[in-house]
């Protein structure tokens, strides 16, 4: 059965950027796998995209406008709902073991074992949160608050809330097209959960409450990278590629080893960690940093 790596790549050259760098790190560490694994990548800017399809057969693009990423939002205007409604297009004309993947993400590991467990029956996304009882965290506390109180229906089903509902971050969502009707109930649950409560997490609610009905949802998070709190590594990408947008993909696959976006994660942790007065103290400012020493050129 074929193995497919979904991207959605449209809009920002932060994204655009993002993208490419993960197809980077997979090319170099894993194009073994592009014998059985293609990759597809949505997006409205396919120029960005042609020296990858040029590099290898394996890897697709679909390309799409504006106009439909509009449709794809929905009524509400919802960014996430755009993510739903690829992958239901996707498996309108692909059958297999599907991982999908925001763009700041890379693979740390081999996909393989994740892609023999998806053929299984088995969910994937990227890391556990918590449930949604759990009364330290402020803003589970808020959906607890409102889901305990709101009767919800969705694709004529009723919600059937509990405290211990696990949240999963939707960075990563992995299925099989044989689970593929399950999108229906994401997205009916999304539309109508954001409509009554309009969370940026609303799909993400919904992929992990309809996905741990049928199954027990399991983390990517060894396998796959998610730095999607850190914004300030779009700055080193966008230097990077502008630096290297005249070399080839074999060049860049060299160049990008040089990245070293540990240690900024790293520089960003411990600042966060800082007490208030000591982070009056030092700054962090992603437009003061010495964005060389993150290139390592």
């Amino acid at each position: 059965m074929q193995n497919y790596i979904l991207y959605v790549a449209y809009g920002s050259i932060n994204n655009i950027n993002e993208c490419k760098y993960s197809l980077l790190r997979y090319i170099d560490k894993y194009s073994a796998e592009l014998s059985n694994t293609s990759i597809v990548i949505y997006t409205d800017q396919p120029e960005f995209f042609k020296p990858f399809t040029s590099f290898s057969n394996s890897i697709s693009i679909k390309q799409v406008s504006m106009a439909q990423i509009k449709e794809w939002r929905g009524a509400d205007d919802f960014v996430f709902r755009t993510k739903i409604k690829i992958i239901q297009d996707f498996f309108s004309t692909h059958t297999g073991n599907l991982l999908y993947c925001d763009t700041d993400t890379y693979a740390l590991t081999s996909l393989q074992p994740i892609f023999s467990s998806i053929s299984e029956g088995n969910f994937y996304m990227h890391l556990y949160e918590g449930i949604l009882g759990d009364t330290s965290n402020a803003y589970f506390k808020k959906w607890d608050k409102f889901l305990s109180k709101n009767p919800i229906e969705y694709n004529g089903k009723k919600l059937e809330y509990s405290n211990q509902l696990q949240m999963w971050n939707a960075g990563v969502l992995g299925l099989n097209s044989a689970n593929s009707i399950l999108l229906n109930d994401v997205l009916s649950l999304s539309d109508t959960i954001y409509k009554k409560f309009p969370k940026h997490i609303a799909e993400q609610f919904a992929f992990g409450y309809c996905m741990q009905k049928q199954h027990p949802i399991r983390s990517s998070a060894d396998s796959i990278l998610h730095y999607w709190d850190l914004k300030e590594f779009r700055i080193v990408l966008a230097q990077f590629f502008d630096r290297y947008k005249d070399s080839d993909i074999n060049e860049l696959i060299q160049k990008t080893r040089q990245l070293d976006i540990i240690s900024m994660q790293e520089e960003k942790d411990s600042f966060k960690n800082l007490s208030w007065l000591e982070k009056l103290k030092n700054k962090f400012n992603h437009k003061e940093f010495d964005i060389k020493k993150y290139l390592n050129f």
